[in-house]
């Protein structure tokens, strides 16, 4: 009866996909990967969105929250500034870094196990978290940037609804994510494709996946009204967009243009040749590829058109594509015999990937110019005591703020 016990046991934490050992074990070595990777910039306040979030919610508290100053509602951002401004003004650039490295550090577990559930591969889970922590469009202006956490929420959000499994196994985790990702990006819609296919081809799913949909739905009125009481164009950055490659443009934004277009459309029509259902459930490994392909491409438009050429947004659009990439080539090499010119193109694959990794694995100077946020209020603070000034400029990485003596004193 202790063996069966002990194989239950082990079942049973296979089933749940995770334990309490693993998650720590994979959120400590994604915080540690992602410190690397943001090591430049430590205590540093990017350029945008600056102190702007935090001074919203000083301002004027949990009612910022609701507040549509990006002409959408984005929660996500200042409930992390809310966090930080907790602590001394000296500190909360150096707090906001922490909280974003945990929230992306969570999403990489949140993807490894919603793999791993879904595909029964431990293996292809860890790796597919691993190409989603050194993604290249990440090191412009995402890692540590708690303004840009909507990508890499949206990004989670996508990889959970390519796995039917993992949603209808941790519905309540599901609607969780559905809700805080429609209320921080506005186009979390396109993570409900999936779902709603699912539902449409077995509707006995619906009523299991009532509370995603009830979350999915009240997102969807919160940015709706945002949107019809601010802006009617959807514009996310205004009319500040740049849809045309300027002289020039570098591989760099290429990279962040036009490969997830690309890489989704070779995994789709790599699934397409397979001749096998392709949006069978229960070939797991070609669903959540297919699925992740087709969002890499949906949303890599539909940025570009509502936001131009842009890497934050890119972060979402080349996790999706390269991991649709690493998906569909773990299950071409699980097949056999594979063909050599098949191991050929995954090697290739593999190589450009590791090369662009490591390329732009640091982050930009757009995240590690400039003096800590720490420096700076300390030179201020002396300033406004010497000078009796009412406002005193504080340099960021790229950029100035200006800054009322009477919050430094």
């Amino acid at each position: 009866s202790t063996i069966a016990s002990s194989k239950s046991s082990a079942t049973s934490c296979t089933v749940s996909g995770i334990t309490a050992r693993k998650f720590f074990s994979y959120f400590g070595v994604s915080a540690a990967l992602l410190f690397c990777r943001m090591w430049p910039s430590v205590g540093k306040l990017p350029s945008d969105p600056g102190y702007d979030f935090l001074a919203q919610v000083e301002r004027y508290g949990t009612r910022s929250f609701v507040q549509a100053s990006e002409k959408y509602i984005q929660i996500a951002p200042r409930l992390v500034a809310w966090v930080a401004l907790r602590f001394p003004l000296a500190y909360q650039a150096l707090i906001l870094q922490f909280l974003a490295i945990g929230v992306l550090a969570l999403i990489a577990v949140t993807i490894s196990w919603a793999i791993s559930f879904q595909t029964d591969s431990s293996t292809l889970g860890a790796l597919c978290a691993i190409v989603f922590l050194t993604i290249p469009a990440a090191s412009e202006s995402t890692i540590g940037n708690a303004g840009s956490l909507k990508w890499p929420l949206l990004t989670a959000l996508c990889i959970v609804a390519a796995c039917p499994r993992f949603l209808m196994r941790f519905t309540w985790f599901s609607a969780f994510l559905v809700l805080l990702v429609s209320v921080s990006s506005p186009l979390f819609f396109v993570a409900m494709v999936p779902i709603l296919w699912n539902s449409v081809q077995d509707r006995s799913t619906i009523s299991k996946l009532r509370f995603l949909y009830f979350a999915f739905c009240t997102g969807l009125i919160v940015q709706g009204l945002a949107w019809l009481t601010k802006n009617r164009q959807m514009k996310i950055y205004g009319d500040a967009t740049q849809q045309a490659p300027w002289p020039g443009m570098g591989a760099f934004w290429y990279l962040v243009w036009l490969g997830p277009t690309v890489i989704g459309l070779a995994v789709v029509a790599v699934v397409l040749i397979d001749r096998k259902t392709v949006l069978s459930v229960q070939s797991s490994e070609r669903h959540v590829a297919t699925w992740l392909g087709c969002m890499a491409i949906i949303l890599s438009w539909l940025v570009w058109l509502s936001a131009g050429i842009k890497d934050s947004a890119a972060v979402a659009t080349q996790s999706l594509a390269w991991i649709a990439f690493v998906v569909i080539s773990h299950h071409l090499l699980s097949a056999q015999p594979v063909r050599l010119l098949v191991r050929l193109a995954i090697g290739f694959g593999y190589l450009m990937i590791g090369l662009f990794a490591v390329k732009w694995f640091i982050v930009s100077p757009y995240l590690s110019g400039g003096p800590t946020w720490n420096s700076e209020i300390q030179r201020a603070t002396e300033v406004c005591r010497s000078e009796g000034i009412e406002e005193v400029e504080l340099q960021l990485s790229l950029a100035t703020v200006e800054f009322p003596c009477a919050k430094i004193r």
